[in-house]
């Protein structure tokens, strides 16, 4: 059980609350015992469709989960990429696991939500330099892995590639 989910968002105007609140209560039950929402905060002021969700646990316990609204098109590409394309090119670990989907009823929008790996935005000037780096090789490999795979299926390949 969770307390807290009937407000969540509340203020926000968002469609599709309703589904979403029931993904995050099933999902949340699955990490067993009763818990509460502790914060909700956005996390992209142009679209305002992204939130960042902590909830606690008795015992202690906390669980971060990012949610994000998407149109349905977008939401259907976005799944693929996590849960097909990324994997097929070995990059399946490469970013955060979408753990849920929920679609509004009536077709309006999809909520995707995901484990939450922290605060990671990239910033050039920061002291985490070292992080944008890790970042440009991993779009460099997305970008080479997916250029050559398709290279390959168009010339009608279709075993396994490892660059």
């Amino acid at each position: 059980m969770t307390n807290g989910l009937e407000v969540l968002l509340k203020e926000s105007g968002q469609a599709g609350l309703v589904e979403l609140r029931e993904l995050l209560a099933a999902l949340l039950a699955r990490s067993g015992g009763k818990c509460r929402l502790l914060e909700e905060s956005q996390l992209s002021a142009p679209h305002r469709r992204v939130f960042r969700l902590r909830f606690g646990f008795d015992g202690g316990g906390v669980r971060s989960l990012v949610v994000k609204r998407l149109e349905p098109a977008i939401a259907q590409r976005n799944e693929l990429v996590v849960r097909r394309w990324l994997p097929i090119a070995g990059l399946g670990e490469s970013g955060p696991k979408l753990v849920g989907v929920a679609a509004e009823r009536n077709g309006q929008c999809v909520w995707h939500v995901y484990e939450d790996l922290g605060d990671w935005a990239l910033n050039a000037e920061s002291e985490r330099l070292a992080s944008v780096k890790v970042a440009v090789d991993l779009i460099a490999q997305v970008h080479l892995r997916f250029a050559t795979t398709c290279f390959c299926l168009n010339a009608g390949f279709t075993g396994e590639i490892w660059v």
